[in-house]
């Protein structure tokens, strides 16, 4: 039994080791300085990038979800995203939540192949409405962790860090180890093994970070960790659903090793949501 496991093992080495690997670390190598640059600059600098980096992700949602939108109605979409945005830097974060979810509301009579409203809701409509809330909720989730005036450097570190160790466990664990399917019918490479070993490492990493910013802590700072592993495990899913949904492997090409970014920022955008609701909640 051991040498079974000892060549399985092995085997799985040899097909970790390859030219995917290779391009998915010099990607880390070159994106992780710059989104933890943007975090310690935070402020508009931060926003901004957040806004880019929503943006990008919207396309790549429309490219998945309504890939017959016209360009006209892409950009009455983008619009709507940026206005969200607008409002809140403008005037409140909390108005701009609740209006996310207006806007969808509008837009879910918006015909997702042509580029007029509708007097009803149609299937395409609905999935080109549920981008907006889905990226700006989680987008301004981004910025109110950051703009924290105690604690927002530490948070949004501490979340990238859990995030990217679940995401860097999992396909370690994943890979290395393999068995039984999570969810094979969404997405047929995720295993227990990966799901076990991304929240392990997620929640070493993740007492490292607050350890490192000298923070203080307790049994529930130390059960967020594997909790937002959880959650950022579930936005994964979510996105591997829209993409099966769309006959996608990847929703973009954009990142070599990764496919697009929407794909890198899955599991960030329900982590996100979850923290800030952890944080702000009371």
């Amino acid at each position: 039994m051991i040498e079974n496991f000892s060549t399985k093992l092995s085997d799985n080495l040899s097909g970790f080791l390859n030219a995917n690997l290779r391009a998915r670390v010099v990607s880390a190598l070159v994106l992780a300085p710059l989104a933890l640059g943007a975090v310690w600059l935070g402020g508009w600098v931060f926003a901004l990038v957040v806004l880019a980096a929503m943006a990008v992700a919207l396309g790549e949602w429309l490219g998945l979800t309504a890939p017959r939108l016209t360009l006209r109605g892409k950009a009455v979409v983008f619009a709507a995203l940026a206005f969200v945005f607008l409002v809140a830097g403008l005037i409140d974060s909390g108005l701009a939540a609740a209006l996310s979810v207006g806007v969808a509301v509008v837009l879910a009579f918006y015909d997702g192949e042509g580029d007029a409203f509708a007097p009803r809701i149609t299937r395409d409509s609905l999935w080109v409405a549920a981008g907006v809330p889905y990226l700006a909720l989680s987008g301004l989730s981004l910025i109110l962790l950051r703009n924290d005036g105690s604690y927002g450097l530490a948070s949004v570190v501490y979340l990238l860090v859990v995030v990217w160790g679940m995401d860097s466990g999992g396909y370690l664990a994943g890979r290395l180890i393999g068995g039984p399917k999570l969810l094979p019918y969404i997405s047929p490479k995720k295993t227990w093994a990966g799901l076990i070993g991304g929240m392990a490492l997620a929640t070493v990493l993740g007492y490292v970070t607050l350890y490192g910013f000298g923070l203080a802590l307790n049994w529930s700072g130390v059960l967020v960790a594997p909790a937002l592993a959880v959650i950022a495990q579930a936005g994964d899913f979510f996105e591997s659903w829209v993409k099966r949904r769309a006959g996608a492997k990847d929703s973009g090409s954009l990142i070599p090793g990764h496919g697009g970014l929407l794909d890198r920022i899955d599991g960030l955008l329900f982590a996100a949501l979850a923290l800030a609701a952890f944080s702000f909640g009371d």
